[in-house]
């Protein structure tokens, strides 16, 4: 995820099923896994100059770890690490999962889901990252992957998704659910499904 992206209309649907979905699973934690890319800010031209913007503004609007503080129950945690080395963060999600209260949700955040065919890229998580980290949670634990959409042709992109999501976990399709607004964000979905 990319720090200018953070608290846009997406974010709105992300936290709602989140939270839904925590008190529905009667969760204790939610540990986010946030992909972090740096951003690269533009200026502002004041009269004809150009600024850097003030590194409080951007801290105030775009600084992820805010969503800590938005309810005291769950407990929210953020991942915050940079993602530059994929071995090292499947490794370090891992280890926050053996550390974290259970049961809870695992919140994958890329800027962009799962692995296209092709080429995929630090924008997407791996199938094989998947299933590891599946294999990894407890009993009562639910994974939740953030899903943008895969075309902009119209064409349908979230069955697909789904069932490759499905095939990645070896389960069922019908065992994945899928969270939204479609009212809010029409391109993007939540998948997920409780071990």
């Amino acid at each position: 995820m990319r720090e200018k992206w953070y608290g846009d209309a997406r974010d709105l649907v992300k936290w709602g099923v989140l939270l839904t979905l925590a008190e529905y699973y009667g969760v204790k934690q939610i540990l986010q896994v946030a992909y972090l890319r740096s951003t690269t800010w533009e200026n502002v031209e004041i009269d004809g100059e150009f600024k850097p913007i003030p590194h409080c503004v951007i801290k105030h609007f775009r600084d992820i770890q805010n969503v800590e503080k938005l309810v005291g129950e769950p407990r929210i945690q953020v991942l915050d690490l940079r993602f530059e080395d994929r071995a090292l963060y499947e490794e370090t999600i891992i280890k926050s999962v053996g550390e974290s209260q259970h049961p809870c949700i695992l919140f994958l955040d890329p800027d962009t889901g799962l692995e296209p065919q092709g080429q995929p890229s630090y924008e997407h998580v791996l199938e094989k990252e998947l299933s590891n980290v599946w294999g990894n949670l407890y009993k009562g634990d639910v994974l939740v992957l953030y899903q943008h959409q895969t075309n902009r042709n119209g064409q349908p992109w979230i069955e697909q998704k789904h069932a490759q999501f499905a095939k990645a976990l070896s389960v069922a399709f019908d065992q994945v659910k899928i969270g939204r607004s479609l009212k809010i964000a029409r391109d993007v979905v939540l998948l997920y499904c409780s071990k």
